[in-house]
């Protein structure tokens, strides 16, 4: 964040990309370890797919299938960010409806 703004978002994806399978293990490289000294910066995603707290939930729905994000920064006009919203807060919410 610069300013209150959001810049971009670390996922578990892009955690993925960057950690090794091997650190702990036997097979563990000084590259593996490596990647443990990288900046949030450095594996951010910073095409950064929002959506503004008056959004719907179908907005958001439409965002997680086509973008396959596993959450949506909430933000306000100026992009300084109001919330999160995961796919299970989705879930969760179409289960509290059901009851």
């Amino acid at each position: 964040m610069s300013d209150g703004k959001l810049l971009g978002v670390v996922s578990d994806r892009d955690l993925l990309k960057v950690l090794s399978p091997n650190i702990g293990t036997a097979a563990e490289t000084l590259k593996d370890l490596s990647c443990l000294n990288k900046k949030v910066h450095q594996v951010m995603t910073r095409q950064l797919i929002t959506l503004e707290a008056t959004a719907d939930v179908y907005d958001a729905i439409a965002i997680f299938n086509r973008h396959r994000v596993s959450c949506i920064p909430i933000v306000d006009k100026s992009l300084v960010i109001q919330g999160i919203l995961s796919w299970r807060d989705i879930l969760k919410a179409l289960e509290r409806m059901r009851k």
